[in-house]
């Protein structure tokens, strides 16, 4: 399939630029247009532009360098692979991928513009078995189908049993909370970032997903009776309000 034009483009990610390629916008219905004739099963190229939360996943890769420093990174659904450009950076290899073949040819363009050592680039169905060896996993604004839940689930719940750290990218949307509560359990922090974009302010959401790790037999603590520490009146703590422990219990939103 021929390439769309291509321009070299600067997305802010707040106190830096990023430059990579991107379709000329102005050209590519047209360019979809010619597909259509030689393909009509051609996909829509949703994959063609740059989204609020691929930008949201930058700037916080760029506030938060540190998290990423020398890991194994893949991101999924990559699109023009904005997140996968920023994090190589920092990270020791990046994986960018998608499922269209055409995403990563403009990507790998960009790749040579840039001169970067560190990115290969797979395509990959995310609804499709595959495997990985990487650290940490990007997803950006993926949760937008609601017929598509029950398999980003499970794909969320097998990287996650692997070890992978998920980093998730969402837009707001009422839509998305269906999701965004089954994953709740596993979400140890969030961030939310304004992303301002062809001119208009869109609310961005980071969580970052970790998996609960259980503990083997040999790593369990059993008591027996005999050890079992049991504390009379005299060895009770009393906490007054001022000693009290609160925690809270921040619900992810979206």
């Amino acid at each position: 399939m021929e390439l769309p034009a291509l321009v070299s483009t600067n997305i802010s990610l707040e106190n830096t630029n990023q430059v990579l390629l991107i379709p000329d916008q102005a050209n590519i219905k047209e360019w979809y247009s010619q597909q259509l004739k030689i393909n009509p099963e051609t996909p829509f190229p949703f994959w063609a532009k740059i989204w609020e939360a691929a930008i949201a996943m930058g700037i916080f890769i760029e506030r938060d360098a540190e998290m990423f420093a020398k890991k194994y990174v893949l991101e999924l659904a990559a699109g023009l692979g904005l997140p996968s450009i920023t994090v190589a950076k920092y990270a020791e290899s990046v994986v960018c991928s998608d499922y269209a073949p055409i995403a990563m040819e403009v990507v790998k363009a960009s790749i040579n513009y840039l001169a970067i050592e560190n990115i290969t680039c797979e395509c990959i169905n995310w609804n499709e078995p595959f495997t990985t060896n990487a650290d940490i996993v990007l997803m950006s604004d993926v949760n937008y189908d609601a017929t598509q839940f029950d398999s980003l689930y499970t794909l969320f719940s097998r990287l996650l049993a692997q070890g992978c750290t998920i980093f998730l990218s969402t837009p707001q949307r009422l839509l998305a909370k269906p999701f965004i509560e089954l994953i709740a359990h596993w979400c140890i922090q969030q961030e939310e970032i304004i992303v301002f974009y062809n001119n208009a302010n869109t609310p961005v959401t980071i969580f970052i997903l970790e998996g609960k790790r259980e503990r083997g037999k040999e790593g369990k603590r059993e008591r027996g009776k005999e050890g079992k520490r049991e504390r009379g009146k005299e060895g009770k703590r009393e906490r007054g309000k001022e000693g009290k422990r609160e925690t809270q219990l921040n619900n992810p939103q979206i």
